[in-house]
């Protein structure tokens, strides 16, 4: 029995040199072609999530804004990046974009990384020019003012642009 395990085997048996140079090359470039797409599908994944955290946190600021502008009765801009909101229950909130961070009140609304670039507000108006009116509420208006609030924002390499449009409580006082 130990005969046979230790025996050597024929010129029939076994593997020549340049079939086991071709069966190692074979084996080394199916590993390199798993291993570049592996490093291919993390980085589409990487960017993904940044684009993807960077809408979510930008969907999240403009939600603040514009529910502060819903309940606003006077808007006041106080510099080209800094802008004061008078609530209706009287309290007043304050943005202000200071060294790429958004602050409201003294609370960031923006994390570390997340760089806020650019903060803009601006009137818009829409008027009845057709047959069409225009519907807010349930009421009838032939002359609507609205808020339009711009955020650019970055995160790592990927730049965006946020806007919100917001309709002042009760026409309030744009100064």
């Amino acid at each position: 029995m130990l005969r046979r395990i230790f025996r050597r085997p024929s010129k029939q048996q076994g593997m020549t040199l340049v079939e086991l140079l071709v069966a190692m090359s074979l084996v080394s470039i199916l590993l390199l072609m798993f291993f570049s797409s592996n490093l291919f599908v993390q980085r589409l994944v990487s960017r993904w999530k940044e684009s993807n955290s960077l809408a979510i946190h930008g969907e999240m600021i403009c939600a603040a804004i514009e529910k502060d502008l819903e309940r606003s009765v006077s808007l006041r801009t106080e510099d080209s990046l800094t802008f004061k909101i008078r609530l209706e229950s009287g309290d007043s909130v304050i943005y202000r974009l200071d060294s790429l961070a958004l602050w409201r009140n003294d609370r960031r609304l923006n994390e570390r990384g997340f760089l806020c670039q650019d903060l803009k507000l601006e009137r818009k108006f829409f008027e009845k020019r057709n047959s069409f009116d225009i519907f807010v509420n349930g009421s009838l208006m032939h002359r609507l003012e609205l808020v339009a609030a711009t955020i650019v924002m970055q995160y790592k390499a990927k730049r965006e642009t946020f806007s919100v449009l917001g309709r002042l409580k009760n026409e309030a006082e744009i100064r």
